[in-house]
Parts: structure tokens; sequence; C-alpha cells
């Protein structure tokens, strides 16, 4: 529903778009509140992986990018003080379950971010591992 509803959001505007987007909207909010997913449109790249339903929250200004696993009970938020202070997370990251991501932080390619970590810095180190609270570098995947 959410590849649906952002294909009528960003396509031409016309009567058709208009009354499918509708319709996408009220179908995805309606799924969305089911399965307990807070998932902007527009937010994530393609190829986004939920392996399991739960409360997920991301912010809409966020930017995730294509191929990216995340697991139940994440949260991707703003900074306290600046409500633009959101994450950019790069292509193929894995967010384990739990794991808080916030503030104006950049997350390199390939990151694993593990079980219940608490992301507060940016991490430029392509196919690292971030654990911990606050979550530190123990390694870049061999």
């Amino acid at each position: 529903m959410l590849r649906k509803l952002e294909f009528y959001t960003n396509s031409k505007t016309g009567i058709t778009q208009k009354i499918f987007k509708f319709f996408y909207l009220v179908r995805f909010k309606r799924i969305s509140k089911k399965l307990g997913f807070s998932i902007p449109i527009n937010t994530i790249g393609p190829g986004l992986c939920l392996p399991h339903y739960g409360n997920i929250v991301i912010n809409p200004k966020a930017k995730i990018g294509k191929n990216c696993k995340i697991h139940v009970g994440v949260n991707v938020g703003a900074s306290y003080d600046n409500s633009n202070d959101v994450p950019e997370l790069g292509d193929e990251c894995y967010i384990a379950p739990g794991a808080k991501l916030y503030g104006k932080i950049k997350i390199a390619n390939g990151t694993k971010i593990g079980a219940n970590a608490v992301v507060n810095k940016s991490s430029s180190v392509e196919n690292g591992v971030l654990v911990g609270v606050p979550a530190k570098l123990i390694s870049p995947k061999s």
C-alpha cells in the first residue's frame, strides 16, 4: 500500500489519480494502524524489508536508502531541539529490533545497527556495526 500510495501521490494530478490516491491513503492508514507502523510516504527508498509487524516510527523528514531492513520497535526521529534535525541512512542498512536513531546524523551504506542501540552520532564507516547505548562502532564488516 505504501508504494501504491507513493505512486499516486507523485504521479500526474487528474481526477482518476486523486480517486486512487484517496483510496490507497485510506487503505494505507488502516493497514498501518493495524500493524503498528508509522511510516510516512517518500521517506524510504525501494526494497524496504519489514520482517515483522509491530511498532515502527519514522519521522516524515528522515531519509532512508534503498534495500534497508527494519525490525520491530525501531524509532527514527528528530532531535529534541530542532525538528529538522533528522537521520539520513545509506543504502542496504540493517536496523535490529528496538534501535533508536535521532538527531542530525548520517549513517553510511551497509551499516548494521544492533538491537536496542541508541544512535545519536554519525557513522561514516561503510559496512560498520553500531551497538550499545550510546551506539559505538565496534567493527567494519570484513
